[in-house]
């Protein structure tokens, strides 16, 4: 669980700097709420 939220605050500070939506929409179907 810790990595699974580690790799999802990864995803998201990846998708803030680049500004890609396609790397926010991977992480949000990697997992769904």
């Amino acid at each position: 669980m810790r990595r699974a939220l580690g790799d999802r605050a990864v995803a998201a500070e990846s998708f803030l700097v680049s500004g890609e939506r396609p790397a926010h929409d991977r992480w949000c179907r990697a997992e769904p709420r």
